[in-house]
């Protein structure tokens, strides 16, 4: 009777020691865009001129308008390398024509046309270490080099002005352009 009052001991369980991974590179790229606007002011052979272009009015009245942009992270452990492109050439055209009336039966109208190309090129490249960490948040100190590309190429094109008058005199059929038919025109 004693045989069967007795229990046999439970297998004790075995306890393997975590297997050492070795380190694994992570790679992430993120597309991401910029809504890109001008604004300031534009001097070309010493004639300036504002420029005010929104997004809104550069998607609407360029004629070029190309970007790209990324940036890529290659992750193993607290140690990182990233880069950053951002490439863009936009192209915009504004004119303004005015008309004016210096005296009565003379006109005059000038226009202007102003045409800006502007290509912009950035590259950043750097390493980054992450030195805390609190839950999802990481923080790290990195290091680095940017290379910035600008060019603006801008055409400024403004027409002779042009004039014209109208004199008339009683009995006389109007005479148009700056020869008076009677009288002065000043």
């Amino acid at each position: 009777m004693l045989a069967a009052d007795l229990v046999t001991p439970a297998p004790v369980p075995i306890i393997e020691a975590p297997i050492a991974m070795p380190p694994v590179w992570s790679f992430r790229f993120t597309p991401y865009g910029w809504l890109t606007s001008l604004k300031g002011t534009q001097t070309v052979r010493g004639r300036s001129t504002m420029v005010d272009a929104s997004f809104i009015d550069i998607v609407e009245k360029s004629d070029t308008l190309v970007a790209l942009m990324g940036n890529f992270e290659a992750r193993n452990g607290l140690f990182a390398l990233y880069g950053d492109l951002v490439w863009s050439k936009v192209g915009i055209e504004g004119s303004n024509v005015r008309t004016r009336m210096p005296a009565p039966g003379i006109t005059g109208t000038v226009g202007r046309t102003l045409e800006l190309d502007v290509q912009m090129a950035i590259v950043e490249v750097g390493a980054a270490y992450e030195v805390a960490r609190s839950g999802p948040v990481a923080f790290d100190v990195l290091g680095g080099a940017r290379y910035w590309y600008q060019e603006e190429i801008s055409r400024w094109r403004s027409p002779a002005p042009s004039t014209s008058a109208t004199l008339s005199s009683p009995g006389h059929a109007p005479s148009h352009g700056l020869v008076p038919s009677t009288g002065s025109i000043l």
